[in-house]
């Protein structure tokens, strides 16, 4: 049973382990295989937050908020034609897609892929670089975190931003964000395709 440590566990250790203790505590598969990706340094904090929440299914879309009761309808706030849920947003949404469409071709990728468990999983398996896996990592946070603000906004406000606007903002957070934490340790090959990717 996970959560204890058996007698003959604890007796076959060759010494007390703080880790081992530690490690039998946690549930069956608490650590998630893109948990590394989401939180690397590249990523903005609040936009790296937002998406591991969305990972976990946690955010507080109108599916979850109609079923406790807060509210009496569950569309989605961008498009309001299907139900808001973590899928629906994280890609499948006709905003959202649009959205991810126009950064992903900027980021100079173009996968056919509207889940984002799946688009994660996608960029952690490509053949490239470090940075450019950070880079387009640090572009689907962003874009996540924003369509997050946006569906937010259209709810109290009821403001919605052109795709084109948001986009915008998206390149811009990539672009300052990589430009303040960039590493040290970059190819020139690596670096001439960020500065082609930020000035074409």
């Amino acid at each position: 049973m996970k959560g204890y440590l058996s007698f003959e566990q604890v007796v076959a250790m060759p010494k007390y382990s703080i880790k081992l203790a530690y490690n039998s505590l946690l549930p069956v598969n608490a650590r998630q295989p893109w948990a590394t990706v989401i939180w690397d340094r590249l990523g903005v904090p609040k936009h790296r937050f937002i998406t591991w929440l969305a990972m976990l299914d946690r955010l507080n879309t109108k599916e979850k908020l109609m079923k406790i009761g807060v509210t009496d309808d569950n569309l989605c706030l961008l498009c309001g034609t299907a139900v808001e849920n973590q899928n629906h947003l994280f890609f499948i949404c006709e905003y959202s897609s649009k959205c991810w469409d126009n950064v992903s071709k900027w980021l100079g990728i173009a996968p056919a892929i509207s889940d984002l468990h799946r688009l994660i999983h996608w960029v952690q398996k490509r053949k490239i670089s470090k940075f450019r896996k950070g880079v387009i990592i640090t572009g689907i946070l962003c874009t996540v975190y924003h369509i997050w603000k946006e569906r937010n906004n259209a709810l109290w406000n009821a403001q919605i931003r052109r795709i084109d606007k948001v986009c915008d903002t998206i390149q811009k957070t990539i672009h300052n964000r990589i430009s303040i934490v960039l590493p040290r340790a970059v190819s020139t090959r690596d670096h001439s395709w960020f500065l082609a990717l930020v000035t074409g």
